[in-house]
């Protein structure tokens, strides 16, 4: 089953401060390689000036939202934000999970984004042309939060977009979160580190989702469990991280389990670009005695029984 979509970049960079072009030409990946010398001493200068903050940080962005050009700062301390300036990103961030969102989600639908950083997804949705529907982003990581909450408000999203500085598990309560290098990898502890609240989504009253998306570092297993309930209820169709390889298989089997038993089936996404236009998701179906074939993919999509006619029809088009 094949998914194409054509390729939409709605934002654009305006200024990109220094610390943002240090961490460019740091980690830079794609046709114009920097030097390896370049590359260490641009490093160097990166940790020195994120360590006594030294430059300020602002950079400036616009999307294209309903015709009209919006503008907004964004804060380039959270590296995150390479998804729009990075030349390996080009021609996509993460293209295959855009392709699903862009594809699932209609434009009175809403849509999950569990995990949002500062709202790549979010934002990406949220400016789709005749988009009228409604996105809940959950970030549980302070800084994060703040960077997508002033995203938000600044670019004149609220009316779709609904913020949550809630981290989502198999429990309500209160956690700890800890991010080691940057944002991209804030994740929940067992002790130490930042207070977050966090919930379940079987304790969520909010619109039911056409689509969610999961990535919480190793925290998907909790919140597919927390959400049984209302997976069941609401059969919303998944995108998840895939961590067979890093956690082994006995954690992520119990999820892909319990998502089977409530009538899921699981597929393994790939992509294929068809030209520099459009993108194109191949979704492989998987069972339990497949599954251990497919340990290096980096996200998996689950679509309930009741929806695959409407899945087929969607690839048809």
């Amino acid at each position: 089953m094949q998914l194409t979509t054509q390729i939409r970049s709605p934002f654009k960079v305006i200024t990109l401060p220094l610390i943002g072009r240090l961490y460019r030409s740091a980690f830079r990946s794609g046709s114009k390689k920097t030097p390896a010398l370049v590359r260490f001493l641009a490093r160097m200068a990166f940790y020195l000036l994120r360590a006594f903050s030294i430059f300020s940080s602002k950079g400036a962005l616009s999307i294209r939202v309903g015709g009209e050009d919006r503008h907004a700062e964004f804060n380039a301390w959270n590296r995150q934000f390479n998804a729009i300036y990075f030349e390996k990103y080009s021609s996509g961030y993460e293209p295959e999970v855009t392709t699903l969102i862009e594809s699932l989600v209609p434009d009175d639908g809403v849509f999950y984004d569990v995990g949002s950083n500062w709202g790549f997804f979010t934002i990406y949705l949220a400016s789709r042309p005749n988009f009228s529907g409604r996105i809940h982003a959950f970030e549980p990581w302070p800084p994060s939060f703040s960077d997508i909450s002033k995203l938000t408000d600044d670019l004149r999203l609220t009316e779709v977009v609904s913020c949550h500085n809630l981290a989502l598990s198999d429990e309500v309560g209160v956690a700890f979160m800890r991010s080691p290098s940057h944002s991209g990898l804030a994740h929940l502890s067992s002790s130490n580190g930042t207070k977050v609240q966090i919930t379940c989504l079987d304790e969520l009253e909010l619109d039911p989702p056409s689509l969610i998306k999961i990535d919480a570092e190793g925290a998907e297993d909790k919140i597919l469990m927390g959400g049984k309930k209302f997976l069941s209820k609401n059969t919303p169709m998944l995108i998840f991280e895939n961590r067979v390889n890093m956690f082994g298989d006995e954690k992520c089997t119990t999820v892909l389990n319990m998502l089977e038993s409530i009538d899921y089936k699981l597929f393994v996404i790939r992509m294929k670009n068809n030209n520099s236009a459009m993108n194109t998701v191949e979704l492989l179906p998987i069972t339990s005695e497949t599954r251990s074939q497919y340990g290096d993919c980096d996200n998996l999509f689950a679509c309930h029984s009741l929806d695959i006619q409407k899945l087929n029809h969607i690839a048809s088009d």
